[in-house]
């Protein structure tokens, strides 16, 4: 303990040594071992005495900062990037795959089948985009926010790269109670090449957080979804990998959503700061956070610690 100038005590460190003793009382030296900090006994693994100069330290510290040195998160192991530009660099480079391309096949994902089946595929992705169509107005007008719903996902399409989606008019768009279709807020079903958003879930977050952050949020996240399609897009495209397992088994989960949120970013015209704050939203306000958070508060870490 120190002595303040005003005679106050203020503790700096703690010094606790035990030892075995003979029977007449003295250290059984044959029990201890030392090292520059001092003598200590053999059974323990590290001396006491070095670990009491760490709550020097530790006490020199704001207190409001031990959370976050007893869970640092280390961005640039976890995120797969050394900065948020490399992520942007990457997602910009999916972007323009798809931009400068002659074509776009919404079936790029599925690899060589018999020309039956990929006719019977394509023949279901122009049914169910015609579908998202044709019921899109009627949605508008049974949901109070659905009208925003597709202003936000509308505006995400308006965006240059992704000319050669607006050329065919899909993917289009689709609320579904169906929480097997999609278990979260909104997903890509690649099988149709549309986007859904789950109406459970779209109800819920529209009423927490009112009608401004809704369509912003849901702007990030439509580009989100839409990412999905262009990166997966452009590592097959681009021959990085052979098949979709191929991509999944060597791209890191989380270096690969936080890829897909930055081409998110671009399309929804946001910053990284801004992003974050979208995911934290969601993370907040989402039903089934517990599932969702972890993914969301990671993918938010790399997007605020990330320089």
């Amino acid at each position: 303990m120190d002595l303040t100038p005003s005679g106050e005590g203020k503790i700096i460190g703690v010094i606790s040594h035990t030892f075995h003793f003979t029977e007449d009382g003295d250290i059984d030296e044959g029990s201890v071992q030392s090292d520059r900090f001092g003598k200590y006994i053999k059974d323990v693994t590290i001396s006491p005495l070095s670990q009491s100069t760490k709550l020097k330290e530790v006490l020199a510290l704001d207190i409001e900062k031990l959370p976050l040195i007893a869970n640092r998160f280390d961005a640039v192991k976890a995120c797969g990037y050394p900065t948020m530009a490399a992520a942007v660099a990457e997602a910009t480079k999916a972007l323009e795959f798809l931009k400068n391309a002659k074509d776009f096949d919404p079936l790029f994902w599925a690899g060589a089948l018999p020309p039956e089946a990929m006719n019977g595929m394509r023949e279901g992705i122009k049914a169910a985009n015609e579908a998202n169509r044709r019921t899109q107005k009627g949605t508008e007008i049974k949901i109070p926010y659905a009208g925003g719903l597709f202003k936000s996902y509308a505006a995400v399409l308006q965006s240059s790269y992704l000319s050669k989606f607006k050329a065919m008019d899909m993917p289009t768009l689709a609320l579904t109670n169906s929480y097997e279709k999609c278990p979260d807020l909104e997903c890509t079903d690649f099988s149709t090449f549309t986007i859904l958003a789950n109406r459970f879930q779209t109800d819920n977050y529209f009423a927490k957080v009112g009608k401004e952050t809704f369509q912003k949020s849901t702007k990030g996240l439509f580009g989100h979804e839409l990412g999905h399609y262009v990166l997966t897009n452009y590592y097959l495209g681009s021959k990085t990998f052979a098949t979709p397992e191929e991509m999944t088994a060597k791209i890191p989960p989380l270096k690969f959503h936080v890829t897909v949120d930055a081409i998110g970013m671009i399309l929804a015209g946001y910053q990284p700061k801004e992003f974050a704050k979208i995911l934290s939203t969601i993370t907040s306000n989402v039903h089934g956070v517990e599932r969702m958070s972890a993914d969301f508060e990671d993918r938010e870490k790399c997007f605020t610690q990330l320089n």
